[in-house]
């Protein structure tokens, strides 16, 4: 049996070409990508929980559903039961055909109740708290898209390479 023993020279971020920088960057950006479910499913249920409590809804059971690629029928959106000003509780639903997409306006209510006696004021409140949601979806759309953008900036990825002290090959692949 005979081993071999080979030597690599390896570089930190700063010493690499030009184009050896792009690279590392590019399969940096790629891992973001591909790992994006492992965190962004975590920031999008905080930014729900502070936009509900900025409106006066309390979640009772919600979910996110998203779908950040810039393509037709792409968004976010959550349904569930919450309630509403201490006074309606509802239930959001998904009125999109098949559930294929998760936009802002895929969304329904497809129950609301008072929770206290004021029945005549059910359809001025659940058209407000519609528009109050179809708003929440924006934002956390928007939310996420600005989340996607800044973990997969060149800057961000250069910051990770630097604080995890990664270390590369000549052409820019990881070592």
């Amino acid at each position: 049996m005979r081993t071999f023993t080979t030597k690599h020279t390896v570089y930190n971020f700063d010493e690499l070409t030009d184009e050896a920088k792009q690279k590392a960057l590019e399969n940096h950006r790629q891992f973001e990508y591909e790992t994006l479910d492992t965190w962004l499913e975590d920031d999008m249920d905080y930014k729900l929980g502070e936009l509900l409590k900025e409106n006066n809804i309390k979640s009772l059971k919600t979910d996110i559903r998203y779908s950040l690629g810039y393509s037709q029928g792409d968004g976010a959106s959550f349904t569930g039961d919450i309630e509403y000003n201490d006074t309606w509780r509802a239930t959001i639903g998904n009125n999109s055909y098949g559930y294929h997409y998760s936009h802002w306006n895929t969304v329904c209510i497809e129950e609301m109740t008072s929770l206290k006696t004021d029945k005549d004021a059910l359809e001025d409140t659940q058209d407000k708290l519609l528009d109050i949601i179809h708003d929440i979806n924006r934002d956390l759309e928007r939310y996420g898209y600005a989340r996607i953008d800044d973990a997969t900036s060149d800057e961000q990825i250069i910051e990770s390479i630097k604080a995890n002290e990664y270390e590369f090959y000549e052409d820019g692949r990881l070592a």
